[in-house]
């Protein structure tokens, strides 16, 4: 099975460091997230600044 395309929504942004930031997502989306598990992870796909259209083209690599 392939990834699984999840939209969320940002929570909160917190400034860790100069060069870090943690940020919380939120969404229904979220539910199914396995927890608990080391091989549990996220891959960020963020929309191009410079389009019109703000959502992700869902083109990402496993």
């Amino acid at each position: 099975m392939g990834p699984k395309m999840r939209m969320t929504q940002v929570l909160s942004i917190e400034n860790l460091s100069p060069h870090m930031r943690r940020i919380t997502v939120t969404g229904e989306s979220l539910a199914e997230f396995p927890t608990g598990r080391e091989s549990a992870h996220v891959k960020v796909v963020l929309p191009n600044p410079m389009s019109a259209d703000n959502r992700p083209n869902g083109a990402c690599a496993g």
